[in-house]
């Protein structure tokens, strides 16, 4: 059996991770929905939140 070392992901990284994941996801969603406005403000923090890291 291979040993296999785990990824060490910095805060920093998992935030972007999940921009990333967020700025996907609301490319499939109906505009003018509450989900998609959910999803907008989401990333507004996200993006909020790097910038302060």
């Amino acid at each position: 059996m291979a040993n296999i070392e785990g990824r060490q992901y910095s805060p920093v990284d998992h935030l972007r991770n999940h921009l990333i994941f967020l700025k996907s996801l609301i490319s499939t969603l109906e505009p003018d929905t509450k989900a998609f406005y959910m999803v907008d403000m989401q990333i507004a923090n996200l993006t909020a939140d790097i910038e302060e890291v």
